[in-house]
């Protein structure tokens, strides 16, 4: 990789700090990562403590980069894209979820709306970086595991902890890839490396298929469990959208581990010779 500095937002997600931890090892870089609460110091990093959210911040942080790498919620760049303007910025490395194509049609309306909000905060990127020829890489991950605090796996490895009965919809046999923190973190240094050119948008997912049934089994594994898969009625679920607002979210989300969200992989993966591990979880990944 060339002599470079980049600015990280959203530097202590979870695939933020796997980036960071990765980025340490990289010879002429220079990183300023951004985060809304102090962080502890690291190696080579320069921590900045700022709310992205605010406007007019981005200018600022951006007068010495060259390389943008956002973590922090899509919308929140495609807001800002006019401070971009008068930067130095040649590449642009943007995460942003896969659940716009598996989401799209979400029944529960904040969900819903959220979705939208990401879909038009992806195409105003992908516009304003066509404009200024600016680099542009669109990540959509898959299901994140592997730093104990994303919002799917180990959300379902929390409950194994303390429930042996895990709710079952239709045999929960809708497929998976979860993607590990720490292979996101080695594609966005691949980006860096290769400095890929024009704008593309594509799925990083895991290196394994299993369906859902088979995650759930595996977490609870490494807490030497079994699950006692629970058969909700098929009615309750079905009628989702016409339950209260309280719990309407969990079971839109139980109606979707029936169905299939897997990706053919992107030319560009094997272009970069990314490969992401697959589902292997342990106590500490999984944030037990």
């Amino acid at each position: 990789m060339k002599a470079t500095r980049i600015l990280l937002t959203g530097a202590s997600s979870p695939s933020g700090m796997a980036l960071l931890s990765a980025l340490q090892s990289q010879a002429d870089t220079a990183v300023s990562a951004v985060s809304r609460q102090r962080q502890n110091k690291m190696s080579g990093i320069d921590w900045l403590q700022a709310d992205f959210s605010t406007a007019g911040v981005l200018a600022g942080l951006m007068k010495s980069a060259d390389r943008l790498v956002h973590m922090a919620g899509l919308p929140l760049l495609a807001a800002e894209l006019k401070e971009l303007k008068s930067s130095h910025i040649r590449q642009i490395i943007a995460f942003s979820t896969s659940s716009v194509l598996t989401k799209k049609y979400s029944p529960n309306r904040v969900e819903s709306e959220l979705i939208q909000s990401i879909a038009r905060a992806e195409q105003q990127l992908l516009t304003f970086c066509e404009s200024r020829n600016i680099s542009l890489s669109i990540i959509r991950p898959t299901l994140i595991w592997g730093a104990g605090r994303d919002r799917n796996v180990s959300r379902i490895a929390r409950w194994a902890a303390s429930q042996r009965i895990f709710p079952s919809y239709r045999g929960l046999s809708g497929l998976r890839q979860p993607v590990h923190v720490e292979d996101l973190a080695s594609l966005v240094i691949r980006l860096m490396q290769t400095e890929t050119k024009g704008r593309q948008v594509f799925v990083a997912a895991g290196g394994e298929i299993l369906n859902y049934r088979q995650m759930v089994s595996r977490i609870y594994a490494t807490l030497a469990k079994k699950p006692v898969f629970l058969p909700l009625p098929a009615w309750i679920v079905d009628r989702a959208v016409h339950w209260p607002t309280s719990i309407q979210p969990t079971l839109v989300m139980l109606q979707r581990t029936r169905l299939d969200m897997v990706f053919e992989r992107n030319p560009l993966l094997d272009e970069l010779d990314w490969h992401a591990r697959g589902f292997d979880p342990d106590q500490q990944a999984l944030g037990l």
